[in-house]
Formats: C-alpha cells, structure tokens, sequence
C-alpha cells in the first residue's frame, strides 16, 4: 500500500500527488492561506478513483468478469472501497463491480490483470480496454 500527500503548490491552482517513497530534498516556503472550500469538489472526487489520478470522466458502474482464484483474491484485498460482489451466473462466472470514476490507474490493474478480467459493462469501458490493448500490440510489433 502505498502513501500520498496530497498538496497544493502556490505557483500552480491544482492539486498534486506525492508519493512519500519519492520525496527528497523538502524545502519550506513561506506559508499562504488556501481557501478550502475552492477545492472541496476536487478532493471528493479521490473518493471515487483508484490511485491519485484525477481526470474528467464521471462516476460509471464498472462489471468485470473474472475466474473464481482471482475473486479470492478481490474479496480479501478489494481494488476500491465500492467494490460489489454480484452473483455468480448460471454458467459458473464470476462477476465483481466497482462504481467508480475509471481513471489510468484502474485502467493499469485491468490490463495487467488482463488473463483474469474482462470488462463486461459498460460498453464504452470495454471499447477503452480494448484500445489499450491495441495501443500496446502496435507499439510493441516488430518492424
């Protein structure tokens, strides 16, 4: 698991990210007041990604199908906090959802997952996979 500190610097309006494991070389500055209520939506929305990575997309009801040793696995140490377990079908499958806001991070866990998830629903998160796959088989071709 790793830790973040989430951080606002005053040459820039946005937040950013760090990761404790990569912090050297602190500095100090000098203090300035930040008007928290300019950010609330902002910081809410950490509730719904995976990770640190904040984009524009909205919060989208994620299926994914996936074979009965990863569940164990997912049961034990969720992706998300909104994780859901669905039941299991008629044909043995095993279905796992998420109501989150897909980011690259979520995007990284299912490619590399990739053998053991397969996005069911919806559609355009199914497409987004798909040209993820795409992307990496033509980049990765030898020419």
């Amino acid at each position: 698991m790793y830790s973040f500190m989430m951080a606002q610097l005053k040459e820039y309006r946005e937040f950013e990210a760090f990761g404790f494991d990569r912090l050297s070389d602190i500095k100090t500055g000098e203090p300035f007041t930040l008007d928290k209520k300019e950010y609330t939506e902002d910081l809410e929305r950490f509730q719904d990604i995976l990770g640190v990575r904040i984009n524009d997309a909205h919060k989208t009801r994620i299926i994914i199908k996936t074979h009965v040793h990863q569940m164990r696995y997912l049961k034990s140490l969720p992706l998300h906090t909104s994780q859901f377990i669905l039941p299991i079908d008629e044909s043995g499958d095993y279905h796992i959802g998420y109501n989150i806001i897909p980011n690259y991070e979520f995007d990284i866990q299912i490619l590399k997952t990739s053998l053991k998830f397969k996005v069911i629903e919806p559609q355009c998160c199914r497409d987004h996979i798909k040209m993820g796959f795409r992307r990496i088989y033509t980049s990765n071709l030898l020419t």
